[in-house]
């Protein structure tokens, strides 16, 4: 077999767990107008808020128990493609404002006739710096169609790209920025004498490792395939198209040199055979793992796919959505908040059940914002100054097992209940949304208060079990 310029620089020893992955991952950079140079360069500015990234000591919550897969694949996670210590690498800097917001994996799918030629979509968003979106598939084929035509442009209009970018390049006289240019080059003379507009595939992962092109030469946008995976990358979008620079502008110089680092960093990671599949850190910045003397928790933990299961009586959906908690959190200020109240880590999950949409069963989705505190009183104090939900009336407190839970109606079909527990407080919403008919038609709707109560005792449960794995 022959080797081609494309599969050198980045051969790896064992191949044998991701022999037919296909991942696709679309990352946007997003950049406000008037401040590319503090994100783009590493500045004295961007040095002076530099953070720790968090200690990798810190409790990994979500590992998974044993390897996940798709089909016969491995799972990639998508925020170990693009990690926080890569986001601060690349931008100089995590920002109080930094919030990572992820949907991933935490079950195996089987390849069977039921999951074929299904994908499953994950992402992780470094907002407002970096996004990571990822389809998976199941099957084997789809890797060689998509490496055969990349369901890109014309390549007439692909090279008339490259070459509007090789003129920025060039003019910024940036070294990273050539670099890539140079890869794109090579990537456009392989298609070009590959290209069929149709999924017949000829072309195999070994010939297509490293290729990078533009996907779409009217956007900002790039697309590259290395070890079965495809990639979009959406790199300052925001600045140029707010200027409506052409794409030979200097100003494309910036987003090619974050390209060139993306590009990198991704097959850096990809390469590794053990890459971990856990979800982003559940803190991705800072020195501590707690607030004040408690340990902050990870709302996926607490509402695991067994508790969902369990309480909903229903199949929870392979992938779960869920913050991490923002960096340097005594910065941040609620909008609801008051002078007096105490500003605490919070992170997010969200859980919904498998539903066939052919089917009349009811799709339940339960979602929790875990608050970690620091004493019970100050909890309380938050809670009642409406630090997680203003309390409006109709609100009513309501028996549980937590120390206290209250319910707050927002309309019709919309309830809410705010739980204190500790020094821990849990904003808890449960929507059943049940078929009516129709496909995809659905009378939305809200859990009944024993639905509820259930929920809540089974969540306090949880939460006190895992409190118990910090002592």
């Amino acid at each position: 077999m022959s080797i081609n310029k494309f599969q050198n620089p980045f051969t790896r020893v064992n191949l044998s767990n991701k022999k037919n992955l296909l991942v696709v991952v679309s990352v946007f950079v997003v950049v406000a107008v008037g401040t590319t140079a503090f994100l783009f360069t590493n500045n004295e500015n961007a040095k002076t808020n530099e953070g720790p990234v968090a200690n990798s000591n810190f409790k990994d919550w979500l590992k998974p128990n044993s390897e996940l897969k798709v089909g016969n694949n491995r799972y990639v996670s998508t925020c170990q493609v693009i990690t926080p210590a890569d986001v601060k690498e690349i931008f100089g800097l995590i920002t109080a404002e930094t919030n990572v917001t992820e949907e991933y994996l935490d079950t195996s799918v089987a390849a069977d006739d039921k999951n074929a030629y299904r994908s499953y979509k994950t992402s992780c968003g470094y907002y407002p710096l970096v996004e990571i979106d990822a389809n998976q598939y199941t099957e084997e084929d789809r890797v060689t169609n998509l490496a055969n035509s990349m369901r890109l442009a014309d390549p007439k209009q692909l090279e008339k790209a490259v070459s509007d970018y090789e003129i920025a390049a060039n003019a910024a006289d940036s070294a990273n920025a050539k670099k890539i240019i140079l890869k794109m080059k090579e990537s456009l003379d392989l298609y070009k004498k590959n290209y069929k507009p149709t999924y017949n595939s000829t072309l195999t992962t070994d010939q297509t490792n490293g290729i990078i092109l533009p996907s779409d030469p009217k956007r900002y946008e790039f697309i590259m395939l290395y070890d079965n995976v495809q990639y979009t990358f959406k790199v300052g979008g925001a600045v140029l198209a707010a200027d409506r620079k052409p794409l030979s502008d200097p100003a494309s110089a910036e987003i090619l040199e974050q390209l060139e680092k993306l590009y990198e960093r991704s097959i850096d990671h990809l390469r590794d055979t053990s890459l971990s599949q856990s979800p982003a850190p559940t803190i991705i910045d800072g020195d501590t793992e707690k607030h004040g003397a408690n340990q902050i928790l990870d709302a996926c933990s607490v509402l695991s796919k067994e508790l969902f299961a369990n309480v909903t009586k229903t199949k929870p959906e392979e992938t779960v959505k869920r913050t991490s908690v923002e960096p340097d959190v005594k910065a941040k200020k609620y909008a609801t908040a008051k002078p007096e109240e105490p500003i605490y880590p919070v992170n997010m999950c969200d859980r919904t059940s498998k539903t066939d949409t052919l089917s009349d069963e009811a799709s339940h989705s339960i979602s929790i914002y875990l608050h970690s505190g620091d004493t019970h009183d100050a909890a309380i104090k938050k809670l009642k100054l409406g630090g997680l939900l203003p309390l409006k009336k109709p609100y009513s407190k309501v028996k549980t097992d937590a120390e206290l839970a209250i319910k707050v109606s927002s309309g019709e079909n919309d309830d809410t209940y705010l739980i204190a527990e500790g020094p821990y407080l849990i904003r808890l919403s449960y929507r059943i949304d049940k078929n009516s008919g129709g496909i995809g038609d659905y009378d939305f709707g809200t859990a009944s208060d024993k639905k509820y109560i259930e929920t809540i005792n089974a969540l306090v449960k949880s939460l006190k079990s895992d409190i118990k794995q910090t002592k």
